[in-house]
Parts: structure tokens; C-alpha cells; sequence
């Protein structure tokens, strides 16, 4: 995020709560609120959409940019991704940074990008440390919610698939429409940003940039309050860069904690850690050719993933993964691809309220929202910013990144042994020994159909994601060979996969899950991805690491019957 002033570093963090005042909106923000909304700048959607289309519209004063992709058609409801830019960046200028519009065509879903005009902030900074815009029905959330409203009302948006992400200080009015608008925002990501109500005025935002905002408990029992009667666990993903100077790496960490505090509280109506800021899983990978980084999983109390955060090491304020436009580092994990992931994954389950032409209905307003019929039209912040160094390393003018997530054959997953007599086992997938001095006695076998990414792609990455279903004894770690095709005769699970030979072998080894229903990813190194058998068959074996002694040392993995728990490769091209 860029600053607006200049920004001397504090000795110690900001503990400053905001308040609720109203700040610089137009007077047809006042109409909207009521209502009545503006039309957009261009015709109605056609019918059947032929090309992808880039168009515009108006709401409450604010312009928006809208792509649609070429497979939209009117009535067979499509997913809306609401991209929110950083302090100096358009719409035009996020959409090249991020590469979501090449996503959204490739994948099938349509990206809105509201824009923070110049009247309201000098170099188009979204006003997340305004009391104004904290707060349902007020200022630049209901900005957003009504753009997400007016969209819904001209082309078919499916309203449990509607996300918000946001970069520097669009993540931190991300992380305000989670807390706002949970009835219209299925899940949201936080990239370079600051958590709820981190600072409470212009002045305050300079020491949350650089120190971290105020406690995360108390900003995520305020979230929760903002929630009102429409309190709902929101998702949440975390974007950072370790070397980040313009919102300090703090920050992502204060992100995690206030949406624990909030989601727990959401969760079951209680302050009881069923969801809490101690992650279940963690994984460190490179990035292919790039950066270090650090992936951390926290579930909710079914033990689904519920929050995930990247720490990219050595990257600066910037959005990950892509060189083309501003504020963008090339060498770090593929963060579009990433973001469009978690998405999928967490559809909201409910009904959204109506919303016709624009209207998105208030709600339960905070108590303290300010009298809309008398707007503080005050000058915005004109002081010195700081505009940052954008990256200027050579722009990768490519196809932004596709990742698709494939799950395992259930008919051909399982457990081979090492000896005639340990068996093949279909309905269990396991790894370990089974006792008496033995080692390796279970081997597991993972098998997914390739076929669907064409001959010929050029894969970026891989990642494997098995989630334990019991253990018994120790297991220390796990190791992974991949097949090109299949290890037997046939794809089918046979006891000769137990030893046959591998494409490529033992090409990662990670230390196995803590706790039962806990998530393990295994990111699979660049060398083992031309083995993964494009337009065909793939399979995996997994051997573990156990302890020689009499006891039986396994873990067993939810295998391809499992549903949402079933193992899943993730492949980005």
C-alpha cells in the first residue's frame, strides 16, 4: 500500500480502536444508499456471450471496470471474483499486475474491479483506516457490496460463489467487507493488507503500516460484532512478503489472529477456540526458479481448512507471482492462481438477500453508523506519498498460471504390501509397518487422471494434498515417487506396484500430519513434473519412514471415497 504521508517508524505497536465517522462520499453515494443506484455505462449483456468482454459501469459515484469471460451465457450462473486495487494502481493497471482476467476467462468466472477516484484520495488509496468506511451500509463497503449488486442484477452471478480480494489498500477494505457484508462475500483475500479497524484515522494508519494495528482478539471480537445477524465464518487468505517495508510482515500475522478471534466467535456463537490462530499444517516450498515461502493451513472445528497464509521470503510489497504491471515480484509463488484455488474451495452455503438493481439490503448497521443525510465532504489527505519502487525486471507477457485440482480414482487407490502374505488392500490407503522389527511393510497408491490437461501443456507446479485419517505408533515422515502412466500392468492396484519401478523416485520427503483430519501438502519439486503423464494416467506411491520396534507404525489417509478429504493433486500450467 502506498502512503499518503510520510511514515516515521514507532517504538511499539498502535493500540488505538477506531470510531465511526462518515468520510468523503459524493452526493449520489446518497441516492444509492437509498436505492436508487446509477445505470452503467454501456448496454445490457447479451444473451449468449461469444468473446470475452471487458465493460464498464457507475455506482454511487465510483466507475468499475467488469470482465466477462467468452463462456458466459445468461441464466446458468457464473462465480464473481471483486479485485481491489492498491493506492496508485486502476483497474486497468490491477487487472495486468494480477493476470485475473486471463484466469477468469480460462477458468469461467467474471472479475469486477471497482475504482478509488482521485476525489476521494489523492493517489487512490481505498480509505480502510476511515471510521466512515468500517462499517455496514456505510462509505466504501456499501460501495462495493452495491457494485456487487448491480452486476448481479444484469448478468447471472451465482450468489453463494461472490469473493473478494484485495491488494495493499484493497486488502485492507477486503478485510472490512468480510466483517461487513459475510452475506454477500463468500470468502476473501488479504495480499499486503492490515486486519479490521486497524487504524482509525489517516494519522493512526501510519503506525499499524509500519507496527501492526491494534490487539487481533479485540479487532476480531469487533468484526464479529460488525457481523450482526449475518455472522457466518468467512474464509480468509493471507498474502505477505517478508521483506515488506510499506505494510510490515506483522500485519499478515495480525490478519490470521482477527480472523481466528472473529470465525471462532461465528463459528458456534462462543469464545472457545474452536477456531484459534495455531496452525494445523505447514509446509515450506520454492516458488519454480523463485522464492522461498511458507504455507500455513488453520482448520475449523470439522477440520476443514478454514484460514491460509503465504510468508514469501525476501519479497517486498508487491503481489506475487507475476512481473507484468506495478508492484508485482516475479519470483514469488503464482498468488492468482492461489487465490482462484481457495475460492473454489470455499463457496458460501446459504442464501444470499435479493438484491435488485443494485440494492444491497443493510442489514444490521454498527450503532454508531454516522447520519448519511449529513456527509463529511472534508478534503482527503494530501501529504507527501511515498510511492514505493515498482518492480522493473523483465514483464512476463505470457498466459497468467491455471490450476485445476483433480481427485484420486477411488477404485484405483490403496494399500500394497511387501510380502504375498501383507496383501492388496483396496478400500484402506496406508504407509507405515505393521510391527515386529518390520520397516515399509504398506505402501500407498494415489492414481488420477491426467488426461485432461492436453499433451504438450507446459506444467508450472504440483501439489499433492492427502489428509490423515488415523495413526497408530510413529511415523516420521513420507516420501513420494511418481509414475508416468501406471506402476503395473494396468492402472488398477496389483502387488507388484509395491516394488515396480518409478518414473522418478523419492522426489520429496515431508513430515507427516500432527493430529487426525489435519491437511498435508507436498509440493512436488520442478524435476518430478515432466513425469506427470499429460492427456493420460498418473500415480503416486507413498512410502513412510517408521521406527524399528515391535509396535505397528502407520497412518492411514482418507482415500478417494472421502469426498472434500480425498487426496488431490493440484496442477498449474
Amino acid at each position: 500500500m502506498q502512503r499518503t504521508y510520510p511514515f516515521p517508524r514507532p517504538t511499539a505497536r498502535n493500540f488505538r480502536r477506531g470510531t465511526l465517522v462518515l468520510g468523503l462520499l459524493s452526493a449520489t453515494l446518497l441516492s444509492c444508499v437509498g436505492g436508487t443506484g446509477d445505470s452503467p455505462a454501456q448496454l445490457d449483456p447479451p444473451a449468449v456471450q461469444r468473446s470475452s468482454l471487458v465493460t464498464t459501469g457507475s455506482f454511487g459515484g465510483y466507475n468499475y471496470r467488469l470482465f466477462v469471460p467468452s463462456s458466459y451465457s445468461a441464466g446458468r450462473a457464473m462465480p464473481l471474483v471483486v479485485m481491489l486495487h492498491g493506492c496508485t494502481q486502476t483497474p486497468d493497471s490491477f487487472a495486468t499486475s494480477t493476470g485475473m482476467d486471463a484466469l477468469g476467462e480460462s477458468a469461467g468466472f467474471l472479475v469486477a474491479y471497482p475504482e478509488q477516484p482521485t476525489s476521494a484520495n489523492a493517489i487512490r488509496c481505498f480509505r480502510w483506516f476511515e471510521p466512515a468506511h468500517q462499517s455496514r451500509g456505510s462509505g466504501e463497503p456499501s460501495i462495493v457490496a452495491g457494485i456487487v449488486g448491480q452486476i448481479s442484477g444484469r448478468y447471472t452471478v451465482d450468489s453463494d460463489r461472490v469473493f473478494a480480494a484485495g491488494f495493499s489498500a484493497g486488502a485492507g477494505l477486503s478485510a472490512i467487507l468480510g466483517a461487513t457484508y459475510p452475506d454477500v462475500f463468500a470468502a476473501i483475500v488479504v495480499g499486503s493488507g492490515l486486519e479490521y479497524k486497524a487504524a482509525s484515522s489517516a494519522t493512526a494508519s501510519s503506525g499499524a503500516m509500519s507496527g501492526g494495528g491494534p490487539n487481533p482478539v479485540t479487532q476480531g471480537d469487533l468484526a464479529f460484532r460488525a457481523m450482526g445477524s449475518a455472522s457466518r465464518v468467512v474464509p480468509t487468505l493471507v498474502f505477505h512478503g517478508s521483506s515488506d517495508t510499506t505494510v510490515a510482515p506483522v500485519n499478515g500475522g495480525q490478519v490470521i489472529s482477527q480472523w481466528a478471534q472473529t470465525n471462532d466467535r461465528a463459528d458456534d456463537g462462543n469464545d472457545n477456540n474452536s477456531i484459534d490462530d495455531t496452525a494445523d499444517a505447514t509446509e515450506t516450498a520454492t516458488a519454480p526458479g523463485g522464492r522461498r515461502y511458507t504455507h500455513t493451513t488453520y482448520l475449523d472445528s470439522r477440520g476443514g481448512p478454514v484460514m491460509e497464509k503465504y510468508l514469501v521470503e525476501g519479497m517486498g510489497h508487491a503481489w506475487s507471482g507475476s512481473s507484468s504491471g506495478s508492484f508485482t515480484d516475479s519470483r514469488g509463488p503464482n498468488q492468482s492462481a492461489i487465490v482462484w484455488a481457495f475460492f473454489s474451495a470455499h463457496p458460501r452455503r446459504g442464501t444470499t438477500p435479493p438484491v435488485d438493481g443494485g440494492v444491497v439490503d443493510a442489514g444490521v448497521v454498527d450503532a454508531a453508523t454516522p447520519d448519511l443525510a449529513r456527509p463529511d465532504l472534508g478534503a482527503p489527505d494530501l501529504g507527501t506519498p511515498d510511492l514505493g519502487t515498482p518492480d522493473l525486471s523483465t514483464p512476463d507477457l505470457g498466459t497468467p498460471f491455471t490450476t485445476v485440482a483433480l481427485s484420486s480414482l477411488a477404485a484405483e487407490d490403496g494399500t500394497v504390501g511387501a510380502l504375498p502374505v501383507d496383501g492388496v488392500n483396496t478400500s484402506v490407503l496406508r504407509t507405515g509397518d505393521k510391527g515386529l522389527f518390520s520397516s515399509d511393510t504398506y505402501r500407498g497408491i494415489v492414481s488420477f487422471d491426467t488426461s485432461a490437461i492436453p499433451s504438450g501443456t507446459v506444467l508450472r507446479g504440483a501439489k499433492l494434498i492427502l489428509v490423515r485419517k488415523s495413526q497408530s505408533g510413529t511415523v516420521q515422515s513420507v516420501t513420494v515417487d511418481v509414475q508416468r502412466g501406471s506402476f503395473g500392468r494396468s492402472s488398477s492396484l496389483e502387488s507388484g506396484d509395491y516394488s515396480a519401478a518409478a518414473s522418478k523416485t523419492g522426489v520429496v520427503t515431508v513430515a507427516t500430519p500432527s493430529s487426525d483430519g489435519e491437511r498435508l501438502e507436498i509440493t512436488l519439486p520442478a524435476s518430478a513434473l515432466s513425469d506427470i503423464a499429460l492427456g493420460g494416467r498418473t500415480q503416486l506411491r507413498l512410502r513412510a519412514t517408521t521406527r524399528l520396534d515391535l509396535n505397528a507404525d502407520t497412518i492411514t489417509w482418507f482415500d478417494g471415497t472421502a469426498g472434500a478429504q480425498a487426496p488431490q493433486l493440484l496442477l498449474t500450467y
